[in-house]
């Protein structure tokens, strides 16, 4: 059933949710409203009032694209400056292979799936100020790495 209500919310609300997007960022905007009902459709639990959560939903990823800072931080482990401690240069993903698993569980969700810190906290029932801090713990070991 929720399948069929974001299909009719697609045809509903996309040309709005892009016109929206474009108001706040100069491109990718229909990507971004894309990857919007992608998310939401990956949403486990009842969405009551789709149109509110399109751009609650929306209006995040415009913020967290704007801010970088999931991308700035990836980067830097990637930059030319960031030598792994091996002798031959591994991917990110690799490292984070490497990160015990809750720090691992937590880099994957929050920075390669794109998942809140809080939509983590729901998901595994830990506090968001523990998801945050093992964020921060599995963000330095991959420095350290």
């Amino acid at each position: 059933m929720q399948n069929k209500m974001l299909t009719e919310a697609f045809t509903k609300y996309y040309d709005a949710l892009v016109k929206y997007a474009r108001t706040k960022m100069d491109t990718n905007c229909e990507d971004v409203v894309q990857q919007t009902f992608l998310e939401c459709c990956q949403y486990e639990r009842e969405i009551k009032q789709i149109r509110a959560f399109l751009y609650k939903v929306l209006k995040r990823k415009i913020a967290k694209l704007q801010s970088g800072r999931h991308v700035q931080q990836l980067r830097e482990l990637e930059s030319p400056d960031f030598v792994p401690r091996t002798d031959s240069r591994l991917d990110v993903e690799t490292l984070i292979e490497r990160l015990p698993l809750p720090e691992k569980a937590a880099i994957t969700k929050v920075y390669l799936e794109e998942w809140t810190q809080k939509r983590y906290s729901e998901q595994t029932g830990v506090p968001t100020s523990c998801v945050q801090a093992t964020v921060q713990r599995g963000l330095e070991m991959l420095r350290q790495m």
